[in-house]
């Protein structure tokens, strides 16, 4: 008696969106961080020059980490949403 179950999903296909989301939040993140330290020697200039891009590349760059985290959950549910049907 064989109790396999054959609708399983196949984590491989998962590896795509996963390294989509890490990548998306690292990208966000350090786009955060960069906006937060400027901010922070901005304000306080007496803790050191300021080195960063433009406010504008900044923001940029968190938009696009955002949008590949949601396209990477959405493409990753899509494909377990598939399997369970």
């Amino acid at each position: 008696m064989s109790s396999e179950h054959t609708d399983a999903v196949d984590w491989v296909t998962l590896i795509g969106p996963a390294l989509g989301f890490a990548v998306g939040g690292l990208v966000a993140g350090f786009a955060t961080l960069s906006a937060w330290s400027n901010a922070y020697m901005n304000a306080n200039p007496a803790t050191g020059t300021v080195s960063g891009g433009s406010p504008l590349v900044v923001a940029g760059l968190f938009v696009l980490g955002v949008a590949v985290m949601f396209l990477a959950a959405s493409v990753g549910l899509d494909r377990i949403l598939r399997v369970a049907e």
